[in-house]
């Protein structure tokens, strides 16, 4: 299977086209900040690879767990993880190709979880591992739903976004709350298998998961989150139009080519902060996208023109927010340069670049919402 080919089925990954729930609350969120704040984002470190051992590429999942160590799965080698400690430094490799024990299929999701384990989500093999403090492969097992982003709590509990249900019957809800041997224990955000491209594209959403159980859906093609809680209780919907991501985008037109820029999306999966505050990206493009134009395989398998994978992130600005979600007001918000992913929930970001000869290497940024200067709004 070609790059952009899994880049496509991905796409399938945690696509539940979810109903939207009765009596919401619906908070349209301002654009203005709701303090006399700034975001800061600082690169800290750069994970490189001169040698080549590492065999960093683009990453599929970048994630920073405990003292600092991050964790890399390349698109084109789901079967390990790269491990890096806190100086950027290639450490390891975590577990290899393979069905069999200290194996892994393809990794769609990691994340933190009590006691400084952290889980990874193998969807090929179709279960969940936990890493030992050490990043040791400690326990694995089956998950009774399959899905591409999932939480931990601090229980152990597990909250997955689910793809497509396991067996016959399964439940068409697109969250599922697992317990600690994954045992579902409830599914609720009702929803449907979208059929349709369009259906699919619309549908698409990420969740972040904090360890007291609040869940934040954010639909990818839409600025607009909700927090659920882990009882099955939906709390309110978030929801944006600031000019740079409108809340509904022109409709694609199939034939164009170059006269219209790539939509923006919110990236990732949004992150809680431990202040209850959500932490959110957008990817936006710059003045320069056009020259990312080339050819991509549609989810239908169809060529067009739109920005070539491996090149995109060089012509798209991030846009990052913090929001908070009980007041519905942004904190702080800047635009920068770097594609930032968000790679963890106490407001890291990392970006995947090359430099002009093809070596790869990935920043790690720290944000940060602080007080502006003095007679700076």
């Amino acid at each position: 299977m070609g790059r952009r080919d899994r880049w496509a089925w991905l796409v399938w990954i945690g696509v539940g086209l979810a109903v939207p729930a009765q009596g919401q609350e619906i908070i349209d969120v301002p654009d203005g900040p709701a303090c006399a704040c700034e975001l800061r984002v600082t690169r800290v470190v750069t994970l490189s690879d001169p040698d080549g051992h590492a065999g960093l590429a683009w990453p599929l999942k970048v994630e920073r767990v405990h003292d600092g160590h991050v964790l890399v799965v390349p698109l084109d080698r789901q079967g390990e993880l790269l491990q890096f400690g806190a100086d950027g430094v290639f450490v390891r490799r975590i577990g290899r190709p393979g069905r069999g024990p200290r194996e892994f299929g393809g990794v769609l999701a990691i994340a933190s979880g009590p006691a400084d384990s952290t889980f990874v989500m193998d969807a090929s093999n179709r279960r969940l591992v936990v890493l030992d403090p050490d990043l040791e492969i400690a326990r694995s097992a089956p998950l009774p739903v399959m899905g591409g982003w999932f939480g931990v709590l601090n229980d152990g509990s597990v909250v997955v976004l689910t793809g497509v249900p396991r067996g016959p019957g399964g439940s068409a809800d697109r969250l599922a709350l697992l317990d600690r041997e994954l045992a579902v224990v409830r599914t609720f955000l009702p929803g449907a298998v979208p059929t349709f491209p369009d259906e699919i594209r619309a549908a698409r959403r990420r969740i972040g998961v904090a360890s007291d159980g609040t869940i934040a859906v954010g639909l990818v093609d839409r600025y607009e989150i909700e927090v659920w809680g882990s009882d099955g209780t939906h709390r309110r919907t978030l929801r944006r139009s600031p000019p740079w991501f409108p809340s509904s985008p022109a409709p694609v037109d199939p034939d164009a080519r170059d006269d219209a820029p790539p939509r923006p999306l919110l990236d990732e999966a949004p992150r809680i902060a431990p202040d209850g505050r959500i932490w959110a990206v957008s990817w936006i493009a710059d003045d320069g996208w056009r020259e990312a134009l080339g050819p991509v395989r549609s989810i239908r398998g169809e060529t067009a023109t739109g920005p070539v994978l491996e090149r995109q992130s060089d012509y798209l600005d991030a846009v990052v927010e913090n929001i908070d979600p009980v007041t519905g007001r942004v904190q702080a918000s800047v635009r920068v340069d770097p594609a930032l992913r968000l790679i963890s929930d106490d407001g890291w970001a990392a970006a995947y670049r090359e430099d002009e000869v093809g070596r790869p290497f990935i920043d790690v940024y720290r944000l940060e919402v602080v007080p502006a200067p003095q007679g700076v709004p």
